[in-house]
């Protein structure tokens, strides 16, 4: 063999081991049910765990999509404004990293009607410290809270709702599983 096929040769094992680790992880959003946050919500809390296919090499960001209605509550505020108020439920959704950091999403102006509902919110942290190591491992919690708001009224009837649809949307990198390559693998390609 020439100088200049083993150089051509180099090249190609260099360009073709280039690819392979390129190769090696992709993007994807991923979109996981969490059926035990189903059901009934009046003051209720539910949690579920989010078990992704693979362990994650980089998580972009998360989301959550919840379907479901809800029946809003009255409020007596003592004359202001006067008459009775409806109160919407207070929906949201929680991922703890560690003491005092948390993800944290909701869609208030959803709840506000009461009736059937949609929405899909980004999970935003809080404080900026907040990461996404808790579930690099590829298991996580989350936990959804439906509640009165806090009021300074007198509370005639809580709200209520039922949860339909519950999921979680990760945009991360997940590994992919390559063969390992050898020189010998490598030069009998291009034989």
């Amino acid at each position: 063999m020439s100088s200049t096929e083993v150089r051509v040769m180099k090249s190609i094992a260099v360009a073709a081991s280039l690819l392979l680790l390129a190769a090696q992880s992709h993007a994807a959003v991923i979109e996981i049910p969490l059926p035990a946050l189903l059901g009934s919500y009046q003051n209720t809390a539910r949690s579920a765990t989010i078990v992704l296919p693979a362990q994650p090499s980089v998580i972009y960001g998360a989301s959550l999509r919840v379907s479901g209605s809800t029946v809003l509550g009255q409020l007596d505020c003592f004359g202001e404004p006067p008459g009775i108020q409806p109160q919407p439920m207070d929906l949201w959704g929680e991922m703890h990293d560690g003491s005092g950091r948390y993800w944290f999403v909701s869609d208030h102006s959803a709840m506000q009607a009461g009736g059937a509902f949609t929405w899909t919110q980004p999970f935003e942290k809080t404080p900026a410290s907040t990461t996404w190591a808790f579930l690099m491992d590829g298991v996580g919690d989350i936990t959804l809270n439906g509640f009165d708001p806090y009021t300074w009224c007198n509370v005639m009837s809580s709200v209520s709702g039922g949860i339909t649809e519950a999921v979680f949307i990760i945009d991360a990198e997940f590994p992919v599983a390559v063969e390992q390559s050898t020189w010998g693998k490598i030069k009998a390609l291009y034989r």
